[in-house]
């Protein structure tokens, strides 16, 4: 495998010199230059996988050295991050604007979590250099109700959103033969997947799909809900679903898709067409069992156990199986457990917020950007395994 060259350009020395040891330390190739001139000379003749610029450079402002980076086109898909001694958010949007993937202000925190956000960056910078690149396919799914499937659904979409901000993400409903995200995220408009199918016939060319897709108010992704008619749901065509996702893959990077308790020929292609098989199980007995029947299953169907992504969400209380307990009996590790969260979430759900944003500082939020974070890495690796050598 390639070696992970990464190129800092930086005239603080002792700030360069601090950040190329702990990126050593994770097994990437340093260079350290102090001007842009000198940077672009380097990059140009050897190319690295990411570049972390320093804003405050002695000859080249942000903007004018990623216009010179970007006319090279071996470059130009590359991650610039760009650094500064403090925070400016004028400047940070002037720098992403410019191009740059993330912006940092310098800290012993920021630097450790620029270092742990590098190796995403260079995966994501890989997915968008591969021609002909789809988006990848993250959908949740349950062997029981009741053990908040779709709220987890919406909740980690919405974290994949905040924390990808570069990056485009989509949630679809495809419980029939209602689901329930329209009601978690206060959508009340006409848009659904029953009224687009009917439009596919008509008036709404696939590549126009995403247009039509609204946003809703403070989830960051873009959004098709399930028909809110059971009638129209269940006449559903299911020859029309493959063009669906193959539109919507070909226009988000990522496709996140609330399966709920369906499993049946119209959905099980999805599910082994996915980067990401993220299985919610409940604490109780009759969820871990019947969790295990599904999982047997999956494999049997040629799914690979490496993208089952197990989360144990005590939604219900604090009483029930261990985790050890469950993973005996799944033969599976689980990847993430969510806490009881008491009544929050219901209140979250309810007021149409994301939990993040209604509960900041709550250790929970934390950790649902870890677990989108985590899924984001594993879809990468995934496709990436996946994808052809050039």
């Amino acid at each position: 495998m390639a070696e992970n060259v990464v190129l800092i350009i930086d005239p603080d020395e002792s700030s360069s010199h601090f950040l190329a040891q702990l990126l050593k330390q994770k097994g990437f190739k340093v260079f350290s230059y102090t001007n842009g001139r000198d940077g672009l000379l380097r990059a140009g003749d050897f190319p690295p996988q990411a570049v972390i610029l320093d804003t405050a450079l002695p000859d080249l402002k942000p903007r004018e050295f990623m216009l010179r980076f970007q006319l090279d086109k071996r470059l130009a898909q590359l991650p610039v991050i760009a650094t500064s001694a403090r925070y400016d958010a004028t400047e940070m949007q002037e720098v992403l604007a410019a191009g740059c993937a993330e912006y940092y202000a310098k800290s012993g925190s920021a630097t450790l979590a620029l270092a742990e956000a590098l190796p995403r960056l260079i995966a994501e910078s890989i997915a968008r250099a591969r021609k002909d690149q789809r988006g990848m396919l993250i959908v949740f799914s349950s062997a029981k109700g009741g053990i908040g499937t779709s709220s987890m659904c919406a909740n980690l979409a919405n974290a994949l959103a905040v924390s990808l901000q570069n990056s485009t993400v989509s949630l679809m409903d495809l419980v029939l033969p209602m689901g329930s995200l329209a009601s978690i995220t206060g959508y009340e408009g006409s848009c659904n997947l029953g009224n687009i199918v009917q439009r596919l016939d008509a008036s709404l060319p696939l590549d126009q799909l995403r247009e039509c897709m609204p946003v809703p108010k403070g989830w960051g992704f873009h959004f098709l809900p399930g028909s809110p008619d059971p009638e129209v749901a269940v006449q559903f065509p299911g020859d029309r679903l493959p063009a669906i996702m193959d539109a919507m893959r070909r226009m988000f990077q990522y496709v996140v898709v609330d399966l709920g308790r369906m499993l049946s020929r119209l959905v099980l292609p999805l599910i082994q067409e996915a980067e990401v098989i993220v299985l919610v199980v409940g604490a109780d007995f009759d969820s871990v069992e019947l969790s295990s029947r599904l999982l047997k299953f999956l494999l049997s169907k040629g799914i690979h156990r490496e993208h089952v992504y197990p989360i144990l969400n005590r939604a219900v209380g604090l009483q029930g199986l261990t985790r050890a307990q469950i993973e005996s009996t799944l033969g599976v590790e689980i990847r993430m457990m969510v806490p009881y969260l008491m009544d929050n979430f219901t209140l979250a759900n309810n007021l149409h917020i994301p939990f993040i944003s209604k509960y900041p500082e709550d250790s929970a939020s934390v950790q649902l950007k870890e677990i989108a974070g985590d899924i984001s890495r594993l879809a990468i690796k995934v496709q990436n395994a996946n994808q052809p050598s050039p």
